[in-house]
């Protein structure tokens, strides 16, 4: 893990925990375990990180956003909408 953190989200029942980093990473952690469960390179600066109400969905902003779906630990990345022209601070995320 990195020394610099951009963003930190915890899941609404404290089960998981997402973390944006200065190495173009996110990364997911379960509450019981300092390993994560996994990591994504995404290629720029990760901001802001948010986790779903229902505890399903990552969503991170760097030079674009991604999502991620929290329980698919081999291939967790769903979509994403790079670009170098768009470079997001905060987001949210609606039930």
């Amino acid at each position: 893990m990195p020394e610099d953190i951009n963003s930190v989200a915890i899941s609404s029942n404290g089960t998981y925990i997402a973390a944006g980093c200065d190495n173009d990473r996110i990364y997911c952690f379960n509450k019981s375990s300092s390993t994560p469960l996994w990591d994504y390179y995404v290629g720029s600066t990760i901001r802001e990180v948010v986790v779903s109400f229902d505890e399903k969905y990552i969503a991170a902003a760097a030079e674009g956003v991604y999502f991620f779906n929290i329980s698919n630990i081999g291939s967790p990345l769903l979509g994403s909408y790079p670009s170098s022209n768009l470079f997001l601070k905060n987001l949210i995320l609606s039930q």
